[in-house]
């Protein structure tokens, strides 16, 4: 497929894929993925900063007027007024799943389900999930030929620079347009990509509106060039364009390599507790391990036996301030999966921030790397106790079921979605909620579907 201008060639694949030509394993994820989705939105509502959010919002959108939509709280807006907050909800509790330096999950899917189900034609759940397909494929691509050193070097966040690529190339796919209006629409978004993660060694509340920002700026820009606000159609690999302006070292072949036969967004993280998708692997090994063998003594220090990843100067942490940094520090987190049930999301809260014990243990983590492996963040924890004993827990990369391709993923968020609901004590509305989404491939009008979200999300309660 390849042909060199790799933005026309992702451009051809978004605008020719079909259901058929979705792998078994994939076609039969993306409802459960958009049910994880509703989890991290149910979430993210309750947050202080989708509160925050929503209110500067309404008092520049209003209530939306004749053509009002809701957002996941019930608040009534305009289309993009629904978007914006729906998208801060999704990535606002860090519980959303992640794929490849890539966040399509709170970027391109809340915006898109909200433009689904509110446009005057009737959209099946077959065209949505497709779409949905082609967007989180063309934000992995993007996500992997860019590289993680875009944040780690560069700065940028990733679902602040690529979300509105990929949100675009999904409208154009559920609209129904031609390669060159799409790669035209993803030239468009492209001007809109930013975002910093300053918000890591500062009290800044940028980061949860990232993903805000992506699908309906990416949606927006794609209506503009379908009609007639053009963009460089070659936006990614244009010696001026995207890679040049946000990667020290891309990968342009990444964009197509094996397009449509390797599904690159298959490669998906999902979290069981609200933190950096570089940490679960750990924190879901030390409560496993507990839930099997608990312990009734007091923690001495915990020493954790890691590779690379899990060693990065932003994750290291030890005494964090607020809420942001305790969920971007692996030594604040090991901490508390030692100490506490993780098996509520909102025991990450202000109040855990400020637990002594939980931070008087942080100081206590020793993290020594013992392998090489980039890609891998398992690990070896051994535990200390004030009797001198100790426990050895082994947390394989290979053994989390957050990965997708690990046995037990899907039956992992579907778990994650019932503790949430019934934290937020919507168990019952939730239950059939979870029927619909499930069975979104034979959903004949996803308004009915994001109806049943909203409803849901005006009953949640913390």
């Amino acid at each position: 497929m390849a042909s060199g201008n790799y933005t026309m060639d992702l451009s051809r694949f978004a605008a020719s894929l079909t259901s058929k030509a979705l792998p078994k394993s994939l076609y039969g994820s993306l409802p459960i993925l958009v049910l994880d989705i509703v989890t991290a939105m149910l979430t993210g509502m309750v947050q202080p900063v989708y509160k925050s959010s929503t209110e500067a919002l309404t008092s520049i959108h209003g209530n939306g007027g004749s053509q009002s939509v809701a957002a996941i709280d019930g608040s009534e807006t305009t289309i993009f007024g629904a978007m914006y907050p729906n998208g801060i909800a999704a990535g606002a509790f860090q519980i959303e799943h992640v794929v490849l330096n890539a966040h399509p999950s709170s970027s391109v899917l809340p915006a898109l389900l909200v433009y689904a189900s509110t446009r005057n034609t009737t959209t099946t759940g077959e065209d949505f999930l497709t779409a949905l397909a082609a967007g989180y494929e063309v934000c992995a691509r993007i996500g992997l030929a860019s590289g993680a050193s875009v944040e780690d070097e560069r700065g940028f966040h990733n679902p602040a620079i690529n979300g509105q690529l990929a949100a675009a190339a999904a409208v154009g796919k559920l609209l129904g347009w031609d390669a060159e209006t799409i790669a035209s629409a993803m030239g468009v978004a492209a001007s809109s990509s930013g975002g910093l993660v300053a918000f890591q060694t500062t009290d800044a509340k940028t980061k949860q509106i990232h993903p805000g920002h992506g699908g309906p700026l990416g949606i927006e820009a794609a209506l503009m060039a379908r009609a007639g606000v053009t963009g460089p159609p070659n936006i990614l690999e244009n010696d001026m364009g995207f890679l040049h302006a946000f990667s020290p070292e891309p990968n342009a072949t990444a964009l197509t390599d094996q397009l449509g036969d390797r599904w690159d967004c298959e490669a998906t993280t999902a979290k069981h507790s609200p933190m950096h998708s570089r940490f679960p692997t750990l924190v879901s090994g030390v409560q496993d391990y507990k839930k099997k063998d608990p312990w009734d003594k007091e923690v001495k220090g915990i020493t954790a036996y890691v590779g690379p990843r899990l060693l990065r100067e932003a994750h290291q942490i030890v005494h964090p301030e607020t809420l942001d940094q305790a969920q971007y520090s692996v030594i604040f987190c090991l901490a508390a999966s030692v100490l506490l049930d993780l098996s509520s999301p909102f025991v990450f809260n202000d109040t855990l921030v400020g637990d002594q014990v939980v931070q008087k243990l942080s100081g206590e983590v020793v993290m020594e790397q013992v392998y090489d492996d980039e890609r891998s963040e398992g690990g070896y924890v051994i535990v200390s106790f004030s009797d001198n004993s100790t426990v050895n827990i082994t947390a394989p990369y290979s053994g989390y079921t957050g990965l997708y391709a690990n046995s037990g993923f899907l039956e992992a968020l579907v778990d994650k979605y019932n503790r949430t609901t019934k934290a937020l004590s919507i168990e019952d509305d939730a239950q059939s909620l979870r029927s619909l989404v499930e069975n979104m491939w034979m959903e004949a009008n996803m308004s009915r579907v994001y109806d049943e979200i909203v409803k849901v999300g005006k009953e949640a309660r913390l």
